[in-house]
């Protein structure tokens, strides 16, 4: 049976992050946690080791049809795993393909 990740979710990129990272500091009775650590204490290994299994699972699901994302959630998942191979966006970086995700698609 396929997991069908509904388009309608959110994974907290759908809207503008910048203004929702400054609502959330300009609150001031919130406790703010490391998610890193918070991660890492839950699954009780390492956040680049918890990235590689998340990273093989969703290939795997995917490649097999067990897994279903619609296109704009795989462009999404398609900019983080760009950003964790080389960074985040710059605007001194070279413009050629930074976010060419779907001219990377017709290759």
């Amino acid at each position: 049976m396929a997991t069908i990740i509904n388009p309608q979710m959110t994974f907290g990129t759908d809207h503008n992050l910048e203004s929702e990272n400054n609502a959330l500091a300009s609150k001031k009775n919130d406790v703010t946690v490391d998610e890193v650590n918070l991660l890492e204490k839950k699954f009780n290994l390492p956040l680049e080791q918890l990235y590689n299994l998340s990273l093989r699972y969703y290939r795997d699901k995917e490649r097999n049809g067990e897994l279903i994302i619609p296109y704009n959630k795989r462009l999404l998942f398609m900019a983080y795993a760009k950003q964790v191979k080389v960074g985040p966006y710059s605007q001194s970086s070279d413009e050629a393909g930074w976010f060419d995700l779907v001219g990377n698609d017709r290759t």
